[in-house]
């Protein structure tokens, strides 16, 4: 299960992801629509620990994401394909 609790990221004054926060259940298709500038991207950069949150935390399992659990998580962008693993029933996907 992946929880997003209250994350939060600025650039600046500008803030691009504010108080977000959502649970995605294992073996599920979740989408998450928004307008271009949304902080879709941004959002999806810190649960994969690309970027750091500013507030709030971002849990899978029950602990941090790392390397050895970034690979369950699928994340679909709009012009790119999705190289899915061999544990479908596990994954979470978001599109």
């Amino acid at each position: 299960m992946l929880e997003v609790k209250n994350i939060r990221k600025s650039f600046g004054s500008l803030v691009a992801v504010d108080d977000l926060s959502f649970t995605a259940k294992a073996g599920r298709i979740y989408g998450i629509l928004g307008t271009n500038g949304a902080g879709k991207t941004t959002a999806f950069r810190m649960i994969l620990g690309l970027l750091k949150c500013d507030a709030g935390s971002i849990l899978y399992n029950g602990k941090k994401i790392d390397y050895s659990t970034s690979s369950e998580i699928g994340f679909l962008v709009e012009e790119r394909a999705l190289l899915v693993k061999e544990k479908l029933s596990n994954m979470i996907t978001f599109f």
